[in-house]
């Protein structure tokens, strides 16, 4: 992608800005023979409109864009106030386009080649085209478009500076920026099921969470260490030290399921209320199951709720696949 960076910014420098404005849609194909039979001495009816007024002329079928115009302007040339055409205005200040859509009649193409002609043609419909001028190239620029940084459940959107708490009856907000969550983030752990157990017992099981940004770590919380059964339930709240306002957008949280072998009592002991076993360098674990979830997605909405996810396992270290709430 980046070695068609510079031969696509030379193509977009050299190409012709009015002719990019107005695009067409022709063909090369020759007439097919069912359409020539339509056609009578090889002229075509052509309709053009301008404002609420309305000129029929004649034109031949290997007529281009300009010939078309200048015969126009040479037929209107003493009627071109009922055109609602100013006097100083030449065929060189208009230009041809397909009635009710964004397609142009342009270009060094004969008539017949134009798509939309033939269309006419075939469905013996009569061809309407509009004078208009042509548009204007310095505005013809991509329509930038933007993603709010809250969406509320209603579809209605907006920026920090309109969604902000600041200066607004609180009664009356229903979404809030990012950037007013000054508290941390947290995710609450129910539990979660294994279908296959492993052939050892006696075992421990926690979850590790944590929260990254590409290769960076930027927070990590563990849960306590259980009994590893069918089913463990933690029903825990795991608060990190990063604010709501601070997470970048495209963080993960990556929970991970860890397993080791049931600690002696006496080292049980000497850890503290808030760590896990997995924190003793003593306790021996393996990763078995790991899942990641984007937090904000690219609406910049921040994952609210409960979820249920299924996790993938180590290659020969869980027997089945397991899923966490």
């Amino acid at each position: 992608r980046r070695r068609l960076v510079t031969p696509r910014t030379i193509e977009v420098s050299c190409r012709d800005p009015k002719l990019y404005s107005m695009p067409v849609w022709t063909t090369s194909k020759p007439l097919p023979e069912y359409l020539l039979s339509r056609i009578v001495h090889n002229n075509i009816f052509l309709n053009i409109h301008r404002g609420t007024t309305s000129q029929k002329i004649k034109v031949a079928v290997d007529d281009m864009p300009d010939v078309i115009l200048q015969s126009f302007f040479t037929k209107m040339a003493k009627k071109k106030s009922l055109m609602n055409i100013p006097e100083d205005y030449s065929e060189q200040d208009f230009v041809l386009r397909v009635s009710g859509r964004d397609e142009y009649i342009v270009g060094e193409t004969p008539i017949k080649n134009f798509h939309w002609i033939r269309q006419c043609l075939k469905k013996g419909d009569e061809i309407h085209l509009l004078l208009d001028e042509p548009p204007d190239p310095n505005q013809d620029e991509v329509q930038k478009e933007e993603w709010p940084l809250v969406d509320d459940c209603t579809g209605v959107s907006g920026y920090h500076e309109q969604l902000t708490i600041h200066g607004k009856d609180h009664e009356r907000v229903f979404t809030i920026s990012l950037w007013d969550c000054n508290r941390k983030f947290r995710v609450k752990i129910i539990g979660m099921d294994i279908p296959v157990l492993p052939r050892n017992t006696d075992l421990t099981v926690f979850v590790e969470a944590n929260i990254q940004h590409g290769q960076q770590l930027l927070s990590q919380r563990r849960t306590t260490a259980k009994p590893f059964t069918e089913e463990v339930l933690w029903n825990v709240w795991l608060e990190f030290d990063i604010k709501i306002k601070d997470l970048p957008k495209g963080a993960l949280l990556t929970l991970q399921i860890y397993c080791g072998k049931t600690p002696a009592p006496s080292a049980k002991g000497n850890l503290h209320p808030h760590d896990s076993p997995s924190s003793d360098p003593k306790y021996k674990t393996q990763l078995l199951y790991y899942v990641n979830l984007l937090l904000i997605d690219h609406r910049s909405l921040l994952r609210t709720g409960d979820y249920v996810l299924h996790m993938w396992k180590i290659p020969g270290k869980g027997e089945e696949q397991g899923s966490i709430n």
